[in-house]
């Protein structure tokens, strides 16, 4: 007995959550709610006996609807392609960035290591000295 209290009390805590949730949710009205509007609005511009004009207003509310759908996915897909375009370009230029510090490196090391060897032949090593210490003054 003294459990089934906790229970409930826990069942109902978690089915307000629930319902709060839910409630913060909102959904876009589906086809049937889009054409009942459409219905009540042509119905109060046209007499709904005049059954002409009365599909025209629902064609016509149907076509600006589909109209402005296609607008705003047209807009959404132009907004993706430049945020992929502006992603796009930072990658190309992080990336020029990066090679140009890479040249500048190796054109570094290939000036230590032409300085280098000009110092070992200015000492007249032999082959293996001449690469050890090579070796030696590039880790300098």
């Amino acid at each position: 007995m003294r459990y089934l209290l906790a229970f409930l009390s826990v069942l109902s805590s978690l089915i307000v959550c629930v319902d709060i949730a839910s409630a913060q949710t909102a959904k876009s009205p589906g086809k049937r709610e889009l054409l009942r509007q459409d219905s009540e609005e042509c119905a109060r511009q046209v007499d709904r006996r005049q059954v002409d004009l009365f599909a025209q207003c629902m064609s016509r509310k149907e076509t600006d609807r589909k109209a402005a759908e296609k607008q705003k996915k047209a807009e959404e897909a132009a907004k993706r392609q430049r945020q992929r375009t502006e992603r796009f370009e930072a990658a190309v230029q992080a990336n020029q960035q990066a090679n140009r510090q890479r040249i500048a490196q190796e054109n570094a090391a290939r000036a230590r290591r032409d300085d280098c060897k000009k110092q070992a032949k200015q000492q007249k090593l032999h082959l293996m000295k001449r690469l050890n210490f090579i070796k030696s003054c590039m880790k300098k």
